[in-house]
Protein backbone atom coordinates (compact mmCIF):
# COMPACT_ATOMS: atom_id res chain seq x y z
CA UNK A 1 0.00 0.00 0.00
CA UNK A 2 3.01 2.63 0.96
CA UNK A 3 4.94 1.82 -1.58
CA UNK A 4 2.73 2.13 -4.41
CA UNK A 5 1.35 5.66 -2.62
CA UNK A 6 5.06 6.66 -2.65
CA UNK A 7 5.28 6.45 -6.64
CA UNK A 8 2.42 8.72 -7.34
CA UNK A 9 2.99 11.40 -4.55
CA UNK A 10 5.51 13.65 -7.16
CA UNK A 11 3.21 13.18 -9.64
CA UNK A 12 -0.37 13.86 -7.65
CA UNK A 13 1.86 17.22 -6.44
CA UNK A 14 1.56 18.57 -9.66
CA UNK A 15 -1.50 17.42 -10.76
CA UNK A 16 -3.24 19.43 -8.15
CA UNK A 17 -1.47 22.40 -8.59
CA UNK A 18 -2.51 21.98 -12.27
CA UNK A 19 -6.16 21.33 -11.09
CA UNK A 20 -6.22 24.51 -8.65
CA UNK A 21 -4.44 26.36 -11.73
CA UNK A 22 -6.99 25.39 -14.18
CA UNK A 23 -9.62 25.61 -11.64
CA UNK A 24 -8.79 29.52 -11.26
CA UNK A 25 -8.65 30.37 -14.54
CA UNK A 26 -12.31 29.01 -15.73
CA UNK A 27 -13.65 30.83 -12.77
CA UNK A 28 -12.33 33.87 -13.96
CA UNK A 29 -12.95 33.07 -17.47
CA UNK A 30 -16.76 32.99 -16.78
CA UNK A 31 -16.90 36.55 -15.39
CA UNK A 32 -17.88 39.13 -18.17
CA UNK A 33 -16.54 43.04 -18.08
CA UNK A 34 -13.58 41.75 -16.31
CA UNK A 35 -10.93 44.52 -16.80
CA UNK A 36 -8.39 44.05 -14.04
CA UNK A 37 -5.96 41.23 -12.71
CA UNK A 38 -5.12 41.25 -9.01
CA UNK A 39 -2.95 38.77 -6.98
CA UNK A 40 -4.59 38.49 -3.84
CA UNK A 41 -1.41 36.63 -2.14
CA UNK A 42 1.76 35.05 -3.52
CA UNK A 43 2.51 31.41 -1.86
CA UNK A 44 5.88 30.85 -0.38
CA UNK A 45 8.28 28.10 -0.51
CA UNK A 46 6.53 27.14 2.73
CA UNK A 47 2.76 27.10 1.17
CA UNK A 48 3.32 24.83 -1.41
CA UNK A 49 0.77 23.52 -3.78
CA UNK A 50 -2.31 25.35 -3.28
CA UNK A 51 -5.46 23.74 -4.25
CA UNK A 52 -8.82 25.49 -5.66
CA UNK A 53 -10.80 27.59 -3.17
CA UNK A 54 -14.01 28.59 -2.60
CA UNK A 55 -15.90 31.60 -1.46
CA UNK A 56 -18.04 32.75 1.55
CA UNK A 57 -20.88 35.31 1.54
CA UNK A 58 -18.50 37.67 3.38
CA UNK A 59 -16.05 37.33 0.76
CA UNK A 60 -13.71 35.15 2.25
CA UNK A 61 -11.59 32.78 0.39
CA UNK A 62 -11.01 29.14 1.80
CA UNK A 63 -8.18 26.80 0.57
CA UNK A 64 -5.05 24.26 0.90
CA UNK A 65 -1.77 23.84 0.39
CA UNK A 66 0.07 20.20 -0.42
CA UNK A 67 2.79 21.26 1.59
CA UNK A 68 4.26 24.15 3.70
CA UNK A 69 3.24 24.93 6.85
CA UNK A 70 4.81 24.02 10.28
CA UNK A 71 5.67 21.15 9.78
CA UNK A 72 5.90 20.95 5.72
CA UNK A 73 2.76 18.65 5.64
CA UNK A 74 0.11 21.19 4.35
CA UNK A 75 -2.11 24.25 5.46
CA UNK A 76 -6.07 24.98 5.41
CA UNK A 77 -6.05 28.63 4.60
CA UNK A 78 -8.25 31.68 4.30
CA UNK A 79 -7.61 34.92 2.55
CA UNK A 80 -10.32 37.83 4.18
CA UNK A 81 -12.03 40.33 1.75
CA UNK A 82 -9.55 42.45 2.65
CA UNK A 83 -6.65 40.39 1.20
CA UNK A 84 -5.06 39.42 5.09
CA UNK A 85 -3.89 35.44 4.86
CA UNK A 86 -4.33 33.08 7.80
CA UNK A 87 -3.23 30.04 8.03
CA UNK A 88 -5.89 27.87 9.74
CA UNK A 89 -4.60 24.73 10.44
CA UNK A 90 -0.93 23.18 9.73
CA UNK A 91 -0.81 19.72 9.20
CA UNK A 92 1.31 17.88 11.46
CA UNK A 93 1.40 14.43 10.25
CA UNK A 94 0.41 11.10 11.82
CA UNK A 95 2.06 8.11 13.47
CA UNK A 96 5.39 8.52 11.37
CA UNK A 97 4.10 10.00 7.89
CA UNK A 98 5.37 13.42 7.96
CA UNK A 99 3.84 14.36 4.84
CA UNK A 100 -0.34 14.94 4.83
CA UNK A 101 -0.84 15.96 1.05
CA UNK A 102 -4.56 17.79 1.89
CA UNK A 103 -4.31 18.08 -2.30
CA UNK A 104 -8.30 17.62 -2.52
CA UNK A 105 -9.46 21.55 -1.00
CA UNK A 106 -11.98 21.97 1.19
CA UNK A 107 -15.82 22.62 1.18
CA UNK A 108 -17.49 25.06 3.99
CA UNK A 109 -20.90 24.05 5.68
CA UNK A 110 -23.03 26.87 6.85
CA UNK A 111 -22.30 27.04 10.51
CA UNK A 112 -18.50 27.54 8.82
CA UNK A 113 -16.96 24.04 9.30
CA UNK A 114 -14.39 23.21 6.63
CA UNK A 115 -14.20 19.74 5.82
CA UNK A 116 -11.64 18.09 3.26
CA UNK A 117 -8.97 15.02 2.99
CA UNK A 118 -5.47 14.23 2.67
CA UNK A 119 -3.75 12.17 0.76
CA UNK A 120 -0.93 10.60 3.32
CA UNK A 121 -1.04 10.15 7.31
CA UNK A 122 -3.63 9.35 10.09
CA UNK A 123 -3.85 6.08 11.73
CA UNK A 124 -3.00 3.95 9.44
CA UNK A 125 -0.67 6.35 6.56
CA UNK A 126 -3.51 5.71 4.05
CA UNK A 127 -4.65 9.15 4.27
CA UNK A 128 -8.00 10.93 6.35
CA UNK A 129 -11.33 12.81 5.60
CA UNK A 130 -10.78 15.43 8.15
CA UNK A 131 -13.26 18.75 9.60
CA UNK A 132 -11.64 22.07 10.74
CA UNK A 133 -14.50 23.65 12.12
CA UNK A 134 -15.11 27.69 12.66
CA UNK A 135 -13.27 28.13 15.96
CA UNK A 136 -10.30 26.44 14.90
CA UNK A 137 -10.49 23.04 16.28
CA UNK A 138 -9.08 20.17 13.88
CA UNK A 139 -10.70 16.56 14.16
CA UNK A 140 -10.34 13.27 11.87
CA UNK A 141 -13.03 12.17 10.75
CA UNK A 142 -12.25 9.07 9.68
CA UNK A 143 -8.63 7.77 9.10
CA UNK A 144 -8.70 4.80 5.27
CA UNK A 145 -6.64 1.63 6.37
CA UNK A 146 -6.22 0.45 2.42
CA UNK A 147 -8.90 -2.06 3.12
CA UNK A 148 -11.96 1.08 3.02
CA UNK A 149 -9.99 2.49 0.58
CA UNK A 150 -6.58 5.08 0.93
CA UNK A 151 -4.87 8.04 -0.70
CA UNK A 152 -7.56 10.23 -1.89
CA UNK A 153 -6.46 12.92 -4.31
CA UNK A 154 -10.28 14.31 -4.49
CA UNK A 155 -11.75 15.84 -1.98
CA UNK A 156 -15.79 15.91 -0.61
CA UNK A 157 -18.94 16.94 -1.55
CA UNK A 158 -21.92 17.00 1.62
CA UNK A 159 -25.81 16.87 0.60
CA UNK A 160 -28.25 18.40 2.14
CA UNK A 161 -28.17 16.33 5.28
CA UNK A 162 -24.48 17.03 6.04
CA UNK A 163 -23.07 13.61 4.98
CA UNK A 164 -19.95 13.26 2.60
CA UNK A 165 -18.87 11.37 -0.21
CA UNK A 166 -15.61 11.06 -1.78
CA UNK A 167 -13.62 8.41 -3.65
CA UNK A 168 -9.88 7.21 -2.75
CA UNK A 169 -7.15 6.68 -5.52
CA UNK A 170 -6.64 3.31 -3.87
CA UNK A 171 -7.49 0.39 -1.79
CA UNK A 172 -10.81 -1.01 -1.26
CA UNK A 173 -11.68 -4.75 -1.24
CA UNK A 174 -9.83 -4.76 -4.81
CA UNK A 175 -6.97 -2.17 -4.84
CA UNK A 176 -8.15 0.21 -7.38
CA UNK A 177 -9.69 2.42 -5.32
CA UNK A 178 -13.44 3.35 -3.47
CA UNK A 179 -16.30 5.67 -3.57
CA UNK A 180 -17.50 6.42 0.21
CA UNK A 181 -19.96 8.12 2.57
CA UNK A 182 -19.22 9.29 5.82
CA UNK A 183 -22.78 10.41 7.45
CA UNK A 184 -23.57 13.21 10.20
CA UNK A 185 -22.85 10.47 13.25
CA UNK A 186 -19.37 9.58 11.83
CA UNK A 187 -20.54 6.06 10.13
CA UNK A 188 -18.41 5.13 7.40
CA UNK A 189 -19.36 3.24 4.11
CA UNK A 190 -17.76 1.62 0.98
CA UNK A 191 -20.59 2.39 -1.43
CA UNK A 192 -17.90 0.74 -4.17
CA UNK A 193 -15.05 -1.10 -4.58
CA UNK A 194 -13.51 -0.45 -8.12
CA UNK A 195 -12.20 -3.83 -9.60
CA UNK A 196 -10.58 -3.02 -12.23
CA UNK A 197 -12.75 -4.16 -14.95
CA UNK A 198 -15.17 -1.30 -13.97
CA UNK A 199 -12.65 1.52 -13.51
CA UNK A 200 -9.88 2.42 -10.98
CA UNK A 201 -8.02 5.29 -9.53
CA UNK A 202 -10.22 8.02 -9.96
CA UNK A 203 -8.11 11.58 -9.51
CA UNK A 204 -11.75 13.20 -9.04
CA UNK A 205 -14.24 12.84 -6.71
CA UNK A 206 -18.30 12.69 -7.07
CA UNK A 207 -20.83 14.92 -8.08
CA UNK A 208 -24.52 14.35 -6.50
CA UNK A 209 -27.81 14.98 -8.08
CA UNK A 210 -31.58 15.68 -6.57
CA UNK A 211 -32.29 12.28 -6.02
CA UNK A 212 -29.06 11.40 -4.14
CA UNK A 213 -26.94 9.25 -6.89
CA UNK A 214 -23.22 9.93 -7.33
CA UNK A 215 -21.73 10.68 -10.68
CA UNK A 216 -18.02 10.72 -11.49
CA UNK A 217 -14.76 9.73 -13.69
CA UNK A 218 -12.20 7.05 -13.23
CA UNK A 219 -9.02 7.67 -14.49
CA UNK A 220 -7.79 4.54 -15.42
CA UNK A 221 -8.74 0.78 -16.18
CA UNK A 222 -12.33 0.15 -17.44
CA UNK A 223 -12.93 -2.27 -20.24
CA UNK A 224 -9.99 -0.87 -22.79
CA UNK A 225 -7.97 -0.05 -19.82
CA UNK A 226 -8.32 3.87 -19.93
CA UNK A 227 -10.95 5.23 -17.67
CA UNK A 228 -14.54 5.27 -17.30
CA UNK A 229 -17.28 7.51 -16.43
CA UNK A 230 -19.90 5.92 -14.01
CA UNK A 231 -22.98 6.05 -12.10
CA UNK A 232 -23.64 5.09 -8.73
CA UNK A 233 -27.50 5.02 -7.68
CA UNK A 234 -29.26 5.33 -3.94
CA UNK A 235 -29.51 1.86 -3.92
CA UNK A 236 -25.63 1.26 -4.40
CA UNK A 237 -26.46 0.14 -8.03
CA UNK A 238 -23.36 0.52 -10.34
CA UNK A 239 -23.44 1.33 -13.88
CA UNK A 240 -20.57 2.09 -15.92
CA UNK A 241 -21.91 5.04 -18.67
CA UNK A 242 -18.89 5.36 -21.27
CA UNK A 243 -15.41 2.89 -21.02
CA UNK A 244 -12.78 5.33 -23.33
CA UNK A 245 -10.96 3.47 -25.87
CA UNK A 246 -8.06 5.34 -26.43
CA UNK A 247 -6.88 2.77 -29.27
CA UNK A 248 -8.61 3.31 -31.81
CA UNK A 249 -7.87 7.14 -31.12
CA UNK A 250 -11.30 8.38 -30.94
CA UNK A 251 -12.79 9.27 -27.47
CA UNK A 252 -9.94 9.85 -25.57
CA UNK A 253 -8.16 8.21 -22.01
CA UNK A 254 -7.40 9.04 -18.13
CA UNK A 255 -10.70 11.13 -18.01
CA UNK A 256 -10.80 14.24 -15.28
CA UNK A 257 -14.25 14.52 -13.18
CA UNK A 258 -17.24 15.52 -14.37
CA UNK A 259 -20.07 17.83 -14.10
CA UNK A 260 -23.76 17.51 -14.79
CA UNK A 261 -27.01 20.20 -16.28
CA UNK A 262 -30.02 20.46 -15.37
CA UNK A 263 -30.83 17.89 -18.21
CA UNK A 264 -29.09 14.97 -16.75
CA UNK A 265 -25.70 15.55 -19.12
CA UNK A 266 -22.60 14.78 -17.95
CA UNK A 267 -19.52 16.94 -19.42
CA UNK A 268 -15.95 16.53 -18.70
CA UNK A 269 -12.26 16.15 -20.34
CA UNK A 270 -9.42 13.66 -20.96
CA UNK A 271 -6.16 14.18 -20.53
CA UNK A 272 -4.50 12.12 -23.64
CA UNK A 273 -6.43 10.55 -26.59
CA UNK A 274 -9.05 11.85 -29.21
CA UNK A 275 -8.10 12.52 -32.67
CA UNK A 276 -5.13 14.48 -32.55
CA UNK A 277 -3.86 12.48 -28.95
CA UNK A 278 -4.03 16.09 -27.23
CA UNK A 279 -7.08 15.08 -25.10
CA UNK A 280 -10.76 15.72 -25.35
CA UNK A 281 -13.91 17.48 -24.00
CA UNK A 282 -17.02 15.10 -24.40
CA UNK A 283 -20.35 15.00 -23.08
CA UNK A 284 -22.81 11.90 -21.89
CA UNK A 285 -26.43 12.39 -22.04
CA UNK A 286 -28.86 10.89 -19.97
CA UNK A 287 -29.76 8.35 -22.47
CA UNK A 288 -25.99 7.12 -22.11
CA UNK A 289 -24.81 8.63 -25.70
CA UNK A 290 -21.21 10.00 -25.74
CA UNK A 291 -20.27 12.68 -27.83
CA UNK A 292 -16.37 13.65 -28.26
CA UNK A 293 -17.49 17.85 -28.36
CA UNK A 294 -13.75 18.49 -29.04
CA UNK A 295 -10.06 17.03 -29.69
CA UNK A 296 -7.08 19.50 -28.85
CA UNK A 297 -4.52 19.40 -31.70
CA UNK A 298 -1.90 20.94 -30.07
CA UNK A 299 -1.84 24.43 -31.52
CA UNK A 300 -5.28 24.42 -29.56
CA UNK A 301 -4.47 23.51 -26.47
CA UNK A 302 -3.44 20.12 -25.40
CA UNK A 303 -3.46 18.25 -21.96
CA UNK A 304 -5.98 19.74 -19.76
CA UNK A 305 -5.72 17.89 -16.15
CA UNK A 306 -8.19 20.32 -15.27
CA UNK A 307 -12.05 19.39 -16.16
CA UNK A 308 -14.40 22.32 -17.45
CA UNK A 309 -17.34 24.48 -15.88
CA UNK A 310 -20.72 25.73 -17.58
CA UNK A 311 -22.67 29.20 -17.44
CA UNK A 312 -25.90 29.79 -17.91
CA UNK A 313 -25.93 29.49 -21.76
CA UNK A 314 -24.64 26.11 -21.58
CA UNK A 315 -20.84 27.47 -22.89
CA UNK A 316 -18.01 25.50 -21.36
CA UNK A 317 -14.65 27.08 -19.74
CA UNK A 318 -11.44 25.06 -18.66
CA UNK A 319 -7.64 24.91 -19.62
CA UNK A 320 -5.24 22.49 -20.55
CA UNK A 321 -1.64 22.56 -19.11
CA UNK A 322 0.50 22.26 -22.48
CA UNK A 323 0.00 23.31 -26.02
CA UNK A 324 -1.69 26.79 -27.65
CA UNK A 325 0.76 29.37 -28.73
CA UNK A 326 2.72 29.48 -25.91
CA UNK A 327 3.05 25.57 -25.89
CA UNK A 328 2.27 26.34 -21.61
CA UNK A 329 -1.64 25.96 -22.17
CA UNK A 330 -4.45 27.83 -22.52
CA UNK A 331 -7.62 29.11 -21.39
CA UNK A 332 -10.74 27.96 -23.44
CA UNK A 333 -14.10 28.85 -24.19
CA UNK A 334 -16.02 25.57 -25.85
CA UNK A 335 -19.36 27.42 -27.18
CA UNK A 336 -22.07 24.39 -28.25
CA UNK A 337 -23.84 24.70 -30.73
CA UNK A 338 -27.45 24.62 -30.20
CA UNK A 339 -28.86 21.22 -29.51
CA UNK A 340 -31.27 20.38 -31.92
CA UNK A 341 -34.81 19.16 -31.08
CA UNK A 342 -34.84 15.58 -30.35
CA UNK A 343 -38.00 13.57 -28.85
CA UNK A 344 -35.61 10.48 -29.11
CA UNK A 345 -34.82 10.69 -25.96
CA UNK A 346 -38.17 11.05 -24.24
CA UNK A 347 -39.43 8.84 -21.51
CA UNK A 348 -42.62 8.11 -19.75
CA UNK A 349 -43.93 7.61 -15.91
CA UNK A 350 -47.15 7.90 -14.23
CA UNK A 351 -47.63 7.72 -10.16
CA UNK A 352 -49.95 4.91 -9.95
CA UNK A 353 -50.65 5.34 -6.13
CA UNK A 354 -52.69 2.24 -6.08
CA UNK A 355 -52.32 -0.89 -8.72
CA UNK A 356 -55.41 -1.55 -10.50
CA UNK A 357 -57.95 1.05 -9.25
CA UNK A 358 -59.23 1.45 -12.81
CA UNK A 359 -58.74 5.29 -12.37
CA UNK A 360 -56.93 7.45 -15.20
CA UNK A 361 -53.25 9.32 -14.17
CA UNK A 362 -51.37 11.75 -15.96
CA UNK A 363 -48.94 10.64 -17.88
CA UNK A 364 -44.99 12.46 -17.31
CA UNK A 365 -43.27 12.91 -20.83
CA UNK A 366 -39.24 14.04 -19.94
CA UNK A 367 -36.05 13.34 -21.24
CA UNK A 368 -36.97 15.78 -24.67
CA UNK A 369 -33.76 17.34 -25.99
CA UNK A 370 -33.69 20.55 -26.17
CA UNK A 371 -31.39 23.85 -26.47
CA UNK A 372 -30.50 25.23 -23.26
CA UNK A 373 -33.49 27.98 -21.87
CA UNK A 374 -35.90 26.54 -24.69
CA UNK A 375 -39.14 26.03 -23.89
CA UNK A 376 -40.87 23.06 -25.13
CA UNK A 377 -44.78 22.20 -25.66
CA UNK A 378 -46.31 18.86 -26.36
CA UNK A 379 -49.37 17.69 -28.10
CA UNK A 380 -50.45 14.13 -27.71
CA UNK A 381 -51.16 12.53 -31.26
CA UNK A 382 -52.06 8.78 -30.23
CA UNK A 383 -52.27 6.81 -27.06
CA UNK A 384 -52.58 2.90 -27.38
CA UNK A 385 -52.13 -0.23 -25.53
CA UNK A 386 -51.06 -3.82 -25.45
CA UNK A 387 -53.89 -5.41 -24.37
CA UNK A 388 -57.34 -5.38 -25.80
CA UNK A 389 -59.83 -2.92 -24.85
CA UNK A 390 -62.60 -4.95 -22.68
CA UNK A 391 -65.48 -2.97 -21.54
CA UNK A 392 -67.29 -5.51 -19.96
CA UNK A 393 -69.96 -2.88 -18.16
CA UNK A 394 -69.50 -0.03 -20.40
CA UNK A 395 -68.30 2.18 -17.57
CA UNK A 396 -64.26 0.98 -18.07
CA UNK A 397 -63.41 2.63 -21.13
CA UNK A 398 -61.81 4.04 -22.72
CA UNK A 399 -58.14 3.88 -21.55
CA UNK A 400 -56.58 6.48 -22.35
CA UNK A 401 -57.88 10.28 -23.14
CA UNK A 402 -55.82 13.12 -24.16
CA UNK A 403 -55.33 13.69 -27.26
CA UNK A 404 -54.50 16.53 -29.43
CA UNK A 405 -53.87 18.06 -25.09
CA UNK A 406 -50.96 18.75 -23.62
CA UNK A 407 -51.50 15.43 -20.92
CA UNK A 408 -52.31 12.21 -21.80
CA UNK A 409 -54.38 10.31 -18.69
CA UNK A 410 -54.50 6.21 -18.97
CA UNK A 411 -56.14 3.88 -16.85
CA UNK A 412 -54.63 2.28 -13.88
CA UNK A 413 -55.90 -1.14 -15.47
CA UNK A 414 -54.17 -4.66 -16.71
CA UNK A 415 -55.36 -7.90 -17.41
CA UNK A 416 -55.14 -10.10 -14.19
CA UNK A 417 -54.03 -13.21 -16.62
CA UNK A 418 -51.13 -11.32 -18.64
CA UNK A 419 -48.04 -9.62 -18.34
CA UNK A 420 -48.81 -6.20 -16.91
CA UNK A 421 -50.32 -3.77 -19.80
CA UNK A 422 -47.98 -1.11 -22.01
CA UNK A 423 -49.32 1.88 -22.82
CA UNK A 424 -47.27 3.46 -26.25
CA UNK A 425 -48.25 7.72 -25.95
CA UNK A 426 -47.44 9.17 -29.32
CA UNK A 427 -46.52 13.36 -29.33
CA UNK A 428 -45.53 15.68 -31.18
CA UNK A 429 -42.70 18.35 -28.93
CA UNK A 430 -42.35 21.86 -30.44
CA UNK A 431 -39.84 24.72 -29.22
CA UNK A 432 -39.96 28.42 -29.02
CA UNK A 433 -38.70 28.61 -32.26
CA UNK A 434 -40.88 26.52 -34.06
CA UNK A 435 -39.16 23.72 -34.59
CA UNK A 436 -40.65 20.15 -33.81
CA UNK A 437 -39.96 16.79 -33.39
CA UNK A 438 -42.39 13.64 -32.95
CA UNK A 439 -41.77 10.70 -30.91
CA UNK A 440 -43.12 7.99 -28.90
CA UNK A 441 -42.59 7.01 -24.95
CA UNK A 442 -43.71 4.31 -22.82
CA UNK A 443 -45.33 3.36 -19.51
CA UNK A 444 -46.07 0.35 -17.32
CA UNK A 445 -49.13 -0.56 -15.75
CA UNK A 446 -46.98 -3.58 -13.93
CA UNK A 447 -49.56 -7.32 -12.96
CA UNK A 448 -47.73 -6.98 -9.68
CA UNK A 449 -46.17 -4.34 -8.17
CA UNK A 450 -42.42 -4.01 -8.59
CA UNK A 451 -42.70 -6.24 -11.69
CA UNK A 452 -41.53 -5.45 -15.11
CA UNK A 453 -44.22 -5.49 -18.00
CA UNK A 454 -43.99 -7.49 -21.26
CA UNK A 455 -45.12 -5.58 -24.41
CA UNK A 456 -46.59 -7.97 -26.42
CA UNK A 457 -46.39 -6.24 -29.70
CA UNK A 458 -50.33 -6.32 -31.25
CA UNK A 459 -51.14 -2.76 -30.56
CA UNK A 460 -55.14 -1.80 -29.77
CA UNK A 461 -56.33 2.30 -29.85
CA UNK A 462 -56.54 3.34 -26.13
CA UNK A 463 -59.08 5.77 -26.76
CA UNK A 464 -61.81 3.71 -28.21
CA UNK A 465 -64.78 2.01 -26.37
CA UNK A 466 -66.28 -1.19 -28.02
Amino acid sequence: MHAKQSLHTGFVSILGLLLVWGGLLSASGVARGQTSYEILHAFTLGERYPTGVIQDSAGTLYGATGSGGAADAGTVYKVDASGVFTVLHSFTGFNGFPSIDPYGGVIRDSAGNLYGTTFNGGAFGAGTVYQLDASGVFTILHSFDGSDGGTPIAGVIRDSAGNLYGTTFNGGAFGAGTVYKLDTDGRFTVLHSFNYSDGGSPFAGVIIDSAGNLYGATSQEGAFGYGTVYKLDTSGRFTILHSFNFLDGSDGAYPNGVIRDSAGTLYGTTINGGEFGGGTVYKVDASGRFTVLHSFNGSDGATPYAGVIRDSAGNLYGTTSLGGPTAYGVLYRLTLAPAALDCSTATASVDFSQLGNRHRYPVTISGITAPPGDTVSLTITSIFQDEPVVNPTGKTCSDGIGVGTAVAKVRNERLLAGDGRVYHIGFTATDAAGASCTGEAKTCVPAKEGEACGDQGTLFDSTVCP
